[in-house]
């Protein structure tokens, strides 16, 4: 299992689509930083909002940046993992050499979650610094639905859990777009049908609508104001995995 992690990980680094994908991103969030810089406001709703500085305004990049992750990243560097070697023909060739199915889908999850884990880190990172670096000056600062300042350390931490909340929302997505990946032939179809369950969940109810916009829900959290949110994205994560494994064990390549 080690071995697979590593040499899909080693695939992913290595694909020119992927490190394209990884530049184009992060430059695309360093421009949201500087965007929001602009009006020097975040907002919870259209009536409620804050003044940034340079301890609160991570989370606030991160807001505007969720609709690209939904509708650029994650479509993109998920399906590309699961739909790309099928369509190619590569699994064919891969799984000839007896290598265990379950270990191999498994590996391929396992090593999606760690270099998005990854990319995430590296957004918050250049997230709190460009808020050291262009924002307002500020010992403390505060947040949404929450009755009390936060000094540096404190503010580093909510922002952390912000952006680990967006990182779990990558990885229902990445358990939704396996399955999608899986199942279709086509990379482009994968791509749609992947964004058209995201978004049309929320249609079916607003418990899902973080997949569309989710920064107050994340808020919520945070404030202890949702507690339905974290349940809703583990049972997601859980029952796409289990079924993107068992799919994928019972799919056959080799024809």
């Amino acid at each position: 299992m080690k071995n697979i992690i590593l040499c899909e990980l080693d695939r992913m680094y290595k694909s020119k689509k992927n490190r394209w994908l990884f530049i184009v991103s992060t430059v695309v969030f360093i421009l949201f930083a500087f965007f929001i810089r602009t009006f020097d406001l975040g907002f919870y709703d259209p009536n409620t909002t804050v003044y940034l500085d340079s301890l609160n305004t991570a989370p606030f990049i991160m807001r505007e940046f969720h609709l690209y992750l939904v509708f650029v990243f994650c479509p993109m560097i998920f399906i590309e993992s699961f739909n790309h070697e099928f369509t190619v023909g590569a699994y064919r060739m891969i799984l000839g050499r007896g290598y265990n199915k379950k270990q191999y889908i498994i590996g391929k999850l396992v090593s999606c979650a760690l270099i998005t884990g990854l990319f995430m880190l590296i957004m918050y990172i250049i997230g709190n610094s460009f808020g050291f670096v262009f924002m307002n000056r500020v010992e403390s600062t505060n947040y949404f639905n929450i009755d009390r300042n936060f000094g540096i350390l404190g503010a580093m931490i909510y922002n952390l859990k912000y952006y680990a909340l967006e990182y779990l929302i990558m990885i229902a997505i990445m358990g939704i777009s396996s399955i999608v990946g899986i199942i279709s032939k086509n990379s482009i179809v994968a791509y749609i049908l992947s964004l058209g369950l995201c978004i049309g969940a929320m249609y079916i109810n607003d418990l899902f609508v973080f997949f569309f916009l989710s920064s107050q829900t994340i808020f919520d959290v945070l404030s202890n104001m949702n507690n339905n949110f974290m349940i809703i994205c583990t049972i997601i994560i859980l029952l796409s995995s289990v079924a993107s494994v068992f799919i994928f064990d019972k799919k056959d390549y080799l024809d």
